[in-house]
């Protein structure tokens, strides 16, 4: 099951907030369960609202902090993506997604 799918962090609101129907340790609940889980939900709701890069990513920092204490799930696998390119091309950097930016790419043999 893939309970994120991008940089973005807001697109695991379904997983954090204890509303959320992947809040696999208790899905749907009427009201956070735990103070931890109300901080959590507050945290990812000011994220949603502010414009601020840094504050923003400073209120997800401190909800995963906060999840990284209280440890609701345990992630026990991490899927693998190999890619291949012929010795020709330079600045093979992988990004987010294990791909290279072909923005970035160049010719060796040019």
């Amino acid at each position: 099951m893939g309970l994120t799918g991008s940089a973005e962090p807001h697109f695991g609101f379904g997983l954090w907030h204890s509303t959320g129907n992947l809040h696999l340790w208790y899905p749907n609940q009427p009201s956070p369960a735990t103070d931890w889980e109300a901080q959590i939900d507050e945290l990812y709701v000011k994220a949603s609202q502010e414009l601020d890069e840094e504050l923003r990513a400073g209120y997800y920092h401190t909800a995963q902090a906060l999840a990284a204490d209280n440890v609701p799930l345990i992630y026990t696998a991490l899927s693998e993506r190999l890619t291949a390119s012929r010795n020709v091309f330079g600045n093979l950097t992988p990004t987010l997604y294990a791909l290279w930016d072909i923005r970035y790419l160049y010719r060796t043999d040019l």
